[in-house]
Order: C-alpha cells, then structure tokens, then sequence
C-alpha cells in the first residue's frame, strides 16, 4: 500500500492537496498539529508526495513523544534543522530500507548509483540523496535540477 494512503487512513490526521504556493524552492509540503492536516503539493510526483507525507507525518511523531521533543529543545538554535533532518531520514529510511540501498551503492559509488537508485525504487530524488549521504558518511551527496 502507498504511504500516503497508510498515513492517510489514520482517524487523527488528513491529508489535503493544494498547489504549489510559489516558487520552486518553497515549501511544498506541512503538517499542521492543531488540526492533523498534511498539506501536500498537488503537482507533486508520486515520489514526492511520498517522501514529503512520510517527512510531515514524523513531524506529528516528534510532537507526540516527549523525549524525542525534549531532546529536539534542548538543542536551542539547531533544533530547527535538527528536526528537519531527522524527518528526511525517517521518510528516507522508509521508502529506501538498507537492504534496498546496499545494492545499488557500492563503497565508492558515484552519481550514475544515486541515479539508478531513484530509478530503480518507489522514492523521491530527496530520499535517494538523503539515504546516499547517510550510506557515505563523510562528504557530500546532492542533486539538482538543471531545467
């Protein structure tokens, strides 16, 4: 079944599209606590609107586990891209488990593996990058859109 209707069939949280509001570059995705509303990009790819369900529905995940929330607080001024971080992992390793990664990036893997890891896997090129970066260790992972 697909994520967003797994997140989308839970009786507290509802899922609403909307177009885009702006750019490229804004938000294409929130989740609002007060109301349990995921707001997803209608023009969104599928494996977009995965990832990016996947990525709001944690942040309602953090709200709910007090030591997660405290532990996230406590890091002050960081604690802003700690979360988002911690929520592109979470939709990361859901979409793309280890034993999905471990075959299509070897030790030294370079674009053309990231590449075929998108292709090859129900995830959005975020979660491809994300899981990438994470699969490295030290260095970068990134990718862009050229259009």
């Amino acid at each position: 079944m697909d994520p967003v209707d797994i997140v989308g069939s839970m009786p507290d949280i509802t899922i609403q599209y909307i177009p885009r509001r702006g750019s490229r570059c804004e938000l294409d995705a929130s989740f609002n606590s007060d109301t349990g509303i995921i707001t997803l990009d209608s023009a969104a790819s599928e494996s977009r609107l995965r990832f990016s369900c996947l990525h709001e529905f944690c942040h309602r995940e953090i709200g709910l586990d007090g030591d997660i929330s405290d532990w996230l607080w406590s890091l002050g001024e960081h604690r802003a891209n700690e979360t988002e971080t911690l929520c592109d992992a979470f939709a990361a390793e859901i979409l793309l488990p280890n034993a999905t990664i471990g075959d299509h990036l070897p030790r030294n893997f370079g674009a053309r593996h990231v590449a075929r890891l998108f292709f090859d896997s129900p995830a959005s090129r975020e979660a491809c990058v994300v899981r990438a970066a994470e699969h490295l260790g030290d260095g970068w992972v990134c990718a862009a859109d050229l259009r």
